[in-house]
């Protein structure tokens, strides 16, 4: 159903020029609004590091991890089940960690996991395409696997990554995001410690 209005004798063309002219103002407005809006993320800022705890993971991997910010440091970080650890800050905020522990435990990352959260398996989800000597699960935040070990003195390299927050709506997407990094990781951090 159309609208039928009624116009003054003189104005026939106004009502066509106002809209002409708003939609004219529109093309013009959005794309500088956006330009203006693109120096507002601080992703730029710093740069993405392709080496994080002095493994060579690739910038994509780690970019796929790190927030928006102005400033970007790694701290070398050991803790109570990591002998080996690193944490990047952003902005003086925890972005996410990495750990590494050789170990004799076998303990699938699964069930480590589960253990982290009192049992529970709710959201826990085995990291898959892995080789066969690597075994992993990931959770919201939280990404773990455990390469078997051919050389050295212990049977396994646990490897350990943590987001502070989440950085995504989707869970979907950042498992995905950990499980990648994680499968990166993994083998290079192995190869460096002389466990493969």
């Amino acid at each position: 159903m159309t609208e039928s209005r009624t116009v003054a004798p003189g104005q026939e063309g106004t009502d066509l020029m106002i809209r002409r002219g708003y939609r004219a103002a529109t093309l013009i407005l959005f794309p500088l609004l956006g330009f203006s809006m693109s120096g507002c993320s601080g992703k730029d800022s710093y740069t993405t590091p392709a080496q994080v705890c002095d493994v060579k993971v690739g910038k994509e991997a780690t970019a796929a991890l790190l927030p928006d910010g102005e400033e970007l440091k790694e701290i070398k970080a050991p803790d109570a089940l990591f002998e080996v650890g690193c944490v990047l800050i952003v902005d003086d905020e925890r972005a996410f960690s990495v750990g590494e522990h050789l170990s004799d435990e076998s303990t699938h990352p699964a069930r480590q996991l589960e253990l982290s959260q009192g049992g529970s398996s709710v959201g826990i989800r085995r990291i898959p395409d892995l080789p066969s000597y690597e075994k992993g699960a990931v959770k919201r935040r939280e990404a773990r696997i455990r390469v078997t070990c051919t050389h050295g003195k212990k049977k396994y390299l646990l490897i350990g990554v943590k987001l502070r927050v989440s950085l995504r709506e989707e869970p979907i997407q950042e498992l995905g995001d950990l499980s990648e990094f994680a499968k990166k990781y993994a083998p290079l951090a192995a190869e460096k410690r002389g466990c493969r």
